[in-house]
């Protein structure tokens, strides 16, 4: 079946920032672009010698935080990077001289027209929020005179299905020292990005250290050089069910790996508990070779938790250290489900042994970022491309109107991001898929 993607503005003037669409066929999936194939051999998607990285997915691309820094780089593909950009520098008066631009855990969202980032102050225990119009800044800070979380580190903030929103972070026992025996992970619902409710903030899980803390049977791995350690929770719902991610053990013992809580989504997104704890870690130390000698993969956590380029593969990605080595890497790599329970085959990178499928591609993809738009045909008015956006320009009465050229299929799944900036913005805008005749349409 031929697939016809329509522009249709009337009377406003309109701008679509990007398009990327999946189809699928009768008989199989089709992704990838024909750039995609040029990708080098090595297709693992891994940006190393940097650690506690984190990434926001937005309007198909990826944006990954150099982590003690105040540097992104940026890729459309999860394997070629863009230089650094530095998106923020703190001007507050609650960040001591010299701290300025040394960032951890940063924790990028975009909700409703703001880029959000919440992060850690590296030599701190508190977080800050910040608030952006575009992805790669500058941020600010709405109140640069208190942090946003006093005694706490590594947030994520995660907004339900249903709207609502949460915060997720670990709390250090009241500014103790980051390892200190005894982090816990907590939660408190939120009635937007820019607060939480104190007064009703709640533990979520912690190390058990006796049988009535809770820890399901057979549960010993997360504890096993006594350090009581766990930290960095990240939470994402699929299918019917939450889970969040965490980190638990101490680094200094080579024994740091990421473990799972999945809870039903009939039950609040802040009821996880230490009895709803997958048996064991989700990824765990390895020995294999890396660049031709035995090596070990050790301290795998600080987990982030994100679909890939087409949309519906999930990738997790990772700090670790190969031969107990103090030199931190980052590692991506495919996380699967097989019905409820997350698996994946790692740890992996570009420098271990196996197949690491690279990320499949959208079949469909456009980032204005060049003129002329030559993977559209333009039916009807007039278009330009500007500062990465298609934009219907001198719209005054009519319809501008333009048909994408891509392969065929029968299902979609489309990111798309329009602005109407004059005229009635109660006009209809987004895309519909629907059936006519024997063509499939998408309409924007």
């Amino acid at each position: 079946m031929n697939i016809k993607k329509i522009l249709n503005k009337s009377c406003f003037k309109a701008k679509l920032a990007c398009v990327i669409l999946i189809l699928t066929s009768n008989a199989l999936t089709i992704f990838g672009q024909p750039t995609s194939r040029s990708l080098t051999v090595n297709r693992n998607p891994s940006y190393v010698k940097n650690s506690d990285c984190t990434i926001m997915t937005y309007n198909g691309k990826f944006y990954l935080h150099l982590s003690k820094s105040p540097y992104v780089v940026v890729s459309s593909d999860m394997v070629r990077w863009s230089e650094p950009h530095q998106v923020f520098r703190t001007d507050n008066i609650w960040t001591p001289p010299g701290y300025e631009t040394s960032l951890l855990g940063m924790d990028m969202k975009y909700y409703n027209g703001v880029f959000h980032m919440n992060w850690r102050q590296w030599g701190l225990h508190d977080m800050g929020h910040a608030i952006s119009e575009t992805p790669l800044g500058p941020y600010v800070e709405p109140d640069p005179s208190t942090s946003f979380v006093s005694g706490g580190l590594a947030s994520n903030l995660f907004r339900d299905t249903d709207g609502k929103y949460y915060l997720y972070w670990t709390y250090t026992r009241k500014h103790k020292k980051h390892f200190d025996r005894g982090n816990e992970n907590w939660s408190a619902p939120m009635p937007n990005p820019y607060k939480w409710y104190a007064d009703r903030q709640r533990i979520n899980i912690y190390v058990p250290q006796y049988p009535e803390d809770g820890l399901p049977s057979g549960h010993f791995w997360e504890n096993i050089d006594g350090s009581c350690v766990i930290e960095n929770p990240y939470v994402f719902h699929y299918r019917d069910s939450y889970y969040q991610a965490y980190s638990a053990n101490h680094t200094a013992y080579n024994a740091y790996a990421v473990g799972i809580v999945r809870i039903d989504d009939s039950r609040s997104p802040l009821d996880f508990t230490n009895a709803d704890k997958l048996p064991d870690p989700v990824l765990e130390r390895s020995i294999f070779p890396v660049e031709l000698k035995e090596s070990e993969v050790t301290n795998m956590g600080q987990t982030t938790i994100f679909r890939g380029p087409n949309g519906f593969r999930w990738w997790m990605m990772n700090k670790v250290t190969v031969d107990y080595t103090k030199n931190w890497h980052t590692f991506i790599e495919p996380l699967y489900f097989f019905h409820k329970l997350p698996h994946t085959d790692g740890p992996a990178s570009a420098v271990t042994p196996g197949y690491h499928p690279w990320p499949y591609q959208p079949t469909f993809g456009d980032f204005f970022e060049n003129e002329p738009l030559n993977f559209w045909d333009r039916l009807s008015g007039d278009w330009k491309v500007e500062a990465g956006e298609a934009q219907a320009i001198d719209v005054t009465t009519g319809v501008s109107r333009m048909m994408a050229k891509s392969s065929k299929g029968t299902h979609y799944l489309v990111e798309a991001d329009v602005k109407i900036e004059t005229g009635d913005k109660h006009e209809p805008a987004g895309v519909s898929a629907y059936f006519k005749n024997e063509q499939n349409y998408l309409t924007c």
